[in-house]
């Protein structure tokens, strides 16, 4: 079962890299188009990600829980948990237009940095804690008021599945000078494609939006309050 696995997933990279070579040559004429409808074209690859792993790994992906909020004209702020590469791309696709706070080495990344400099994220450089929040609260904002969400992932690294990391208070910061509603998700990623891993295992991926949550002046309450729900609900789906 393993070796099966292995050559799944050897096939699923390969044919991965072709179709980012592909669609990597948009990438010009995108520089000229509206940055919301050059996400529909860049992220319309994401759309053949989720196809290409459900055929060829076995791994189906689907969404739960309070979807109607997607649509929602009101600001939005997702929190997410972060297992590794499915949600950075899933999530990214399903709440187009969006942005999502990422690390500023991908920018580096051939053709995934060029794609990632298109799509209107704010990169970030971790290892500069004042730095990086003030890019979030620079960025952040601008984007917000110009009708995109926000994806964060509130934990600010991949974690094992199961193990919940420590929710940091930035999101619920930007939430509250925005006046932006935050959604919780929790995911189960990871239990598939772990960041970082090459193996590629079957299975079932689940995201699932919580009831949205109004932002509040006492950042560490509501950053608790979130992380409360996502353990509570991740226990519950997931059966950790």
């Amino acid at each position: 079962m393993q070796l099966i696995n292995y050559l799944r997933s050897l096939i699923f990279y390969i044919v991965l890299v072709i179709s980012l070579i592909i669609i990597s040559l948009t990438f010009p004429a995108c520089i000229f188009i509206d940055k919301k409808f050059r996400q529909k074209i860049i992220l319309s690859w994401v759309s053949f990600f989720r196809f290409w792993i459900k055929i060829c790994c076995g791994v189906k992906i689907k969404f739960e829980g309070n979807l109607e909020q997607i649509n929602s004209t009101e600001k939005k702020i997702y929190f997410s948990n972060h297992q590794g590469f499915i949600e950075t791309l899933v999530l990214y696709e399903k709440f187009i237009p969006a942005a999502t706070v990422l690390k500023d080495v991908l920018l580096h990344w051939p053709i995934i940095g060029w794609a990632l400099r298109l799509l209107s994220s704010i990169p970030i450089n971790r290892g500069k804690g004042s730095d990086a929040i003030k890019k979030i609260f620079s960025q952040g904002p601008e984007l917000l008021e110009q009708g995109f969400s926000i994806v964060y992932y509130p934990e600010g690294t991949r974690r094992k599945p199961g193990d919940l990391g420590i929710y940091k208070k930035t999101g619920a910061q930007l939430a509250f000078k925005t006046n932006s509603k935050i959604i919780p998700i929790v995911n189960n990623a990871g239990e598939c494609w772990y960041g970082g891993d090459f193996l590629i295992n079957p299975g079932e991926v689940i995201f699932f939006l919580g009831e949205a949550i109004d932002p509040s002046e006492d950042s560490r309450e509501i950053t608790e309050k979130v992380r409360n729900w996502s353990k509570e609900k991740y226990d519950e789906l997931f059966g950790v």
